[in-house]
């Protein structure tokens, strides 16, 4: 080998370790920026900064290093802080959601990535109502861990309002509700996947009893129950089925154990899901109607186009689960 030769590699060879050093404190400096983007808002969210350091494994200095270095980035401060607690500023509560997004969208590209590795990993935040958490969404969550181990699962019970407005934060990946529940302008990520029908539910002695599906009229004059879910605009189904009976409203009640209670003491009859009323365990007797009144149960996204592979399989694996009388 001359010497010229041997010049130009070790030029070549000085070049390609400059750039390997260079692209490694280009990762290491946006890895730190995500950290700090993290510390922010778990700070925000335990409003002190001991428990944002226990919560995310870092001495409370280093998080205060970080919270300190984003201030001085924007050139503002994002905390009042006092001795026992951080409370975010306005400027701090302004670009929230921003940071926020940041995380997330660092989040779906890494599982997105070790997706086209052959790796699933990732975690999917789940909100549901009542009614789909007492069985559908575990049935989901058993037969999507036995395949994905990998993906950590966060199910949460929520009413049909506060999925739709947590789904909109970005605060859950997915949520399981009632289709007139989801607002217009995202009925386009919704998927419909099983009907549940509204039953009347009544004592065991009751006259209705007698009937294998109840005629609606059957309830005009009688002593009624009403789900106080029942007067609020997302649960007008409710509302139609009742306004062509206009039964005696006696009790307005929010629980569905205290109607169950209520109506096996013969205060009177009452309505509700089959979903539900399949796990009553009181001696109460529930019937379908003659015409078909049901719930149109599925599962809602922010955006079906912008779903993260691990949210794709759990939603692939809800289409397979069937609903069991």
């Amino acid at each position: 080998m001359n010497v010229e030769n041997f010049c130009i590699i070790m030029s070549l060879t000085a070049f390609m370790l400059f750039m390997s050093r260079s692209r490694a404190a280009d990762r290491k400096g946006t890895a730190m920026s995500i950290t700090k983007y993290k510390a922010f808002l778990k700070v925000a969210e335990l409003g002190s900064l001991t428990k944002a350091a226990q919560s995310l494994g870092y001495s409370q200095p280093n998080i205060s290093h970080m919270i300190k270095t984003l201030e001085d980035e924007f050139g503002f401060s994002l905390f009042n802080r006092s001795k026992d607690q951080c409370r975010i500023t306005k400027n701090g509560e302004a670009i929230l959601y921003y940071c926020s997004q940041i995380v997330k969208n660092e989040e779906e590209l890494l599982a997105s990535v070790q997706c086209i590795h052959g790796m699933m990993t990732g975690s999917v935040r789940i909100g549901a109502t009542n009614s789909n958490m007492i069985d559908f969404v575990p049935k989901i969550i058993y037969r999507f861990t036995t395949s994905y181990s990998g993906i950590e699962l966060f199910p949460k019970e929520m009413t049909s309002d506060t999925v739709v407005s947590e789904l909109k934060a970005g605060n859950i990946d997915i949520g399981f509700l009632e289709k007139r529940a989801v607002p217009a302008d995202m009925l386009k990520n919704f998927i419909p996947l099983f009907r549940d029908p509204i039953c009347l539910i009544m004592p065991q002695n009751h006259p209705l009893a007698a009937y294998e599906k109840v005629p609606p009229e059957k309830l005009r004059g009688c002593d009624f129950i009403l789900p106080t879910a029942a007067e609020r605009e997302n649960c007008d189904h409710y509302n139609d089925l009742l306004s062509k009976v206009n039964p005696n409203i006696r009790y307005r009640v929010a629980s569905d154990l205290a109607i169950f209670g209520m109506v096996e003491n013969n205060l009177g009859i009452s309505i509700m899901s089959k979903e539900m009323a399949k796990y009553m365990r009181c001696n109460v007797e529930a019937r379908e109607f003659t015409d078909e009144h049901f719930l149109t149960q599925g599962i809602l996204v922010a955006s079906l186009k912008h779903c993260t592979p691990a949210v794709r399989e759990f939603i692939s694996v809800a289409k397979t689960v069937e609903i069991t009388e």
